[in-house]
């Protein structure tokens, strides 16, 4: 018995029972697959960057503990910038593929795959830009991060190329371009995911301790004195 329920934007059904509980593999609809496994972990990003932009607004600074300064570029920063800028470049080249073709009358495009697209663009942006103010703000790591790539690795495993090579059901993939956006997108997912689960090191890639000369180093260690005596 397949849901009598359609989404306009779908052209399609929103949910098959049938095809969930009778299937030897659930089957989940492609409507369902691009709408709701997209936007859950879309909006939790979005909703965890609104609560700590407010409480970063409102909260009052404590002069007994003073913001950090940047920190350090190290390996693990700049592979997770490089990761999710090549998301973001990766969703834009697909969205302007689904464009062309639709432009062309060569395929017709659900409204749902437009929407699953440009959700994605706008909330890699909105994840590089988290990761720059973490940078900025000396924050080892970010939990919300962490969270999002995971919830959204989850997710989007159901919605790529793995998905339908898990159920066998290789008839589904018949457009080549649509088939190699999935599967970099899921693979940087995946190595993105792993990355947030490490805290980044406080020294810095570009720093040698060994070209830092003794003089150097002999006033680090005054300021430090100096620094202890004062507090």
């Amino acid at each position: 018995m397949t849901d009598g329920l359609k989404m306009p934007f779908c052209d399609s059904a929103f949910w098959d029972w049938d095809a969930f509980w009778n299937a030897d593999v659930p089957n989940l609809t492609s409507c369902f697959r691009h709408s709701v496994l997209v936007l859950l972990p879309c909006s939790f990003l979005w909703v965890a960057a609104s609560f700590k932009l407010c409480r970063e607004r409102y909260d009052r600074p404590d002069s007994f503990n003073p913001k950090s300064g940047p920190s350090p570029w190290t390996l693990l920063t700049i592979a997770k910038l490089i990761l999710t800028t090549t998301l973001i470049l990766c969703s834009a080249a697909e969205a302007s593929y689904l464009v062309y073709q639709d432009s062309l009358s060569l395929r017709y495009i659900a409204k749902v795959y437009y929407l699953s697209v440009g959700f994605r663009i706008f909330t890699f942006i909105l994840a590089l830009c988290l990761q720059l103010k973490q940078k900025r703000d000396g924050e080892l790591n970010s939990y919300a991060l962490s969270l999002f790539w995971i919830l959204f690795t989850v997710c989007n495993f159901f919605t790529s190329p793995f998905f339908d090579v898990f159920r066998e059901n290789l008839g589904d993939i018949n457009d080549s371009p649509i088939f190699v956006f999935g599967v970099i997108t899921f693979t940087i997912l995946v190595a993105e995911t792993a990355l947030s689960l490490f805290t980044d090191p406080q020294y810095s890639v570009f720093w040698d301790a060994e070209k830092v000369s003794s003089d150097e180093m002999c006033l680090i260690a005054l300021l430090s004195i100096e620094m202890r005596k004062t507090w």
